[in-house]
């Protein structure tokens, strides 16, 4: 698998790649995770969730990171002529480029999964690389209706159309009501509060000055927002929109409601301990914090982005969807605070189980390398 970012580094598409990974190597497909390391902080070979990591560094501007990522990729690839029988890349179409050069002689399927429209949709992929670099993928994976249709929009047949959700482990992110104040005593939060929960990096595409905006129009007591997620990122951080937002929570009398409490690996209990989940992104692809809220029980309010019809039929009657604007965003925080967290998913939601989706990949990769005709050491599907 290649995705441009990983676990530790912040990235939705990184770690959908890493728990596919670690339930794929389960069913005893071998999985490799190619990624990137910024500076030389993480080993150059490591384990993530079980799953073998080469990183390789990269630095400078953009376009330098995507050509030094993309060289690293293709002396690997050559350096291991036998060892992949399917390359799946999470977005970094940029990649394709790399594997449209050996592709012929080394004989491997390529699986891409588009993971937002108009950043790495098959649309997106034909204007900016050309309508050749289309045909280098063997099968489209697609979380969203949208992407799928941006793929037929493309010209790809419908046959090398995937369409399959981003997994949630339900094990993990399953209601706990009874648990509720349990978890807020382990995390020490106030168990009286109304506590809102918004999941991303701080950065302006995720909409957190408009939340914060959202909080003044709310009356006091005001409920707590915890806006969880890194305050740095590698690629697109914005230390400037961190300070801002700071000292703007400050300015308006905030401190006391809206907490930004950084990365966290306790996820599950922070959602178990919350009563809602709101959420301003500009553009998303399907948003696995999102997914997670719904998966807990949360009610959901969020801003339109373009797979939010998706979002909306996995749970009815729990995701509201309203306009980019403070004061609508507060009067659906302040109508839903009132809702209780649902006691179970819902069936479509439980469709969306990392397992299952796991055993969809693994059917196609199995589909891709018996038409392709190809073999690899023992019978073990290596991807």
């Amino acid at each position: 698998m290649i995705a441009r970012l990983a676990p530790p580094i912040h990235s939705g598409a990184g770690q959908q790649a890493v728990r596919l990974a670690s339930r794929l190597v389960a069913r005893g497909i071998e999985v490799r995770l190619l990624t990137t390391r910024f500076g030389f902080g993480l080993p150059r070979r490591g384990l993530s969730g079980g799953v073998p990591v080469v990183r390789w560094p990269v630095w400078g501007p953009a376009r330098m990171q995507k050509l030094l990522f993309s060289v690293a990729v293709l002396l690997h690839l050559i350096a291991h002529p036998r060892r992949y029988a399917v390359v799946h890349l999470h977005g970094a179409f940029f990649v394709l480029r790399t594997l449209r050069l050996i592709k012929p002689m080394l004989r491997f399927r390529v699986v891409y999964k588009a993971t937002m429209v108009g950043l790495d949709d098959a649309v997106r992929v034909r204007d900016v690389r050309g309508a050749a670099f289309l045909a280098v993928v063997d099968c489209w994976a697609c979380i969203a209706a949208p992407l799928a249709a941006a793929a037929r929009k493309a010209g790809v047949a419908r046959d090398r159309i995937l369409q399959v959700p981003n997994g949630i482990d339900l094990d993990l992110f399953l209601p706990r009501p009874q648990q509720r104040a349990a978890c807020r005593r382990a995390l020490g939060l106030p168990e009286t509060e109304t506590i809102w929960t918004t999941i991303g990096a701080v950065v302006p595409r995720k909409g957190h000055d408009l939340l914060v905006e959202a909080w003044l129009e709310l009356p006091t007591p005001r409920p707590w927002l915890l806006i969880v997620g890194p305050l740095e990122s590698p690629t697109d951080g914005d230390a400037d929109y961190v300070r801002a937002l700071t000292t703007r929570i400050q300015e308006l009398g905030l401190s006391g409601a809206v907490r930004l409490v950084g990365e966290r690996s306790d996820i599950p209990e922070l959602l178990a301990a919350s009563d809602g989940f709101v959420f301003a992104s500009a553009h998303e692809g399907l948003p696995n914090a999102m997914l997670e809220a719904l998966s807990v029980g949360l009610p959901v309010v969020t801003t339109a982005f373009e797979a939010v019809e998706d979002v909306r039929t996995l749970a009815p009657g729990r995701v509201t969807v309203v306009a980019r604007s403070a004061f609508v965003i507060a009067g659906a925080v302040r109508r839903q605070s009132t809702r209780s967290p649902a006691n179970e998913p819902s069936a479509k939601l439980r469709a969306l189980d990392l397992e299952t989706v796991a055993d969809r990949y693994a059917s196609a990769y199995a589909e891709l390398i018996g038409d392709a005709g190809i073999t690899r050491r023992g019978d073990i599907v290596r991807a």
